[in-house]
């Protein structure tokens, strides 16, 4: 196995035809849980497809899930940094900066990118950050904002994404120095 095509997929488990279930029998640690059902999975770059990292190829590798994670989060932020990811800030509305990334099928999986907290905190000037990745192929940063912000966001990326082919969630995620949790919102 070649471990510079291993990559870490986020998927919404056993879900729908396009999404990826948990299967027995793979060893603990291979499917990190991120909240709302959402998951980060190794999966091997076939080119024009993927597939999942199975137990032999861990075996092959003589590697353990933590450390096929990762290498596949080093391949990931390696593939962030050139221009297969598209990246770009923009203003909302009410006047502060959205940063979106797009053009990519591993795009949802940067919301795990070691770094991804220190530039979007420089960008957004600010330290309270949400994420959304409504579909593998957009990642949304804004600033964490008033539970009003919130939903108004997810207004706008509900009413842009509805028709998603590859949808992760609707929920978001939090976004800090000291890494990612999901936001469990109280009933409006």
């Amino acid at each position: 196995m070649d471990l510079a095509k291993v990559y870490p997929y986020v998927t919404l488990s056993g879900n729908g035809e396009d999404q990826t279930e948990l299967p027995a029998g793979m060893p603990e640690g291979m499917f990190l849980p991120l909240g709302h059902e959402v998951f980060a999975v190794p999966v091997y770059d076939l080119g024009d497809d993927f597939r999942n990292v199975q137990p032999d190829d861990l075996e092959e590798a003589g590697l353990n899930p933590a450390d096929l994670h990762a290498e596949a989060l080093y391949n990931l932020e390696t593939l962030a940094q050139g221009p297969a990811i598209q990246k770009a800030t923009h203003q909302v509305p009410d006047g502060y900066k959205v940063i979106v990334w797009s053009g990519h099928w591993l795009v949802a999986s940067c919301l795990r990118l070691p770094r991804l907290y220190d530039f979007a905190a420089k960008t957004l000037e600010t330290d309270r950050l949400c994420i959304s990745i409504p579909q593998r192929e957009l990642l949304f940063v804004f600033p964490e904002g008033t539970r009003e912000q919130r939903d108004q966001m997810r207004a706008i990326i509900l009413d842009n994404e509805t028709d998603a082919k590859n949808p992760i969630t609707w929920e978001l995620f939090s976004l800090s120095a000291n890494g990612l949790r999901p936001i469990v919102e109280t009933p409006a």
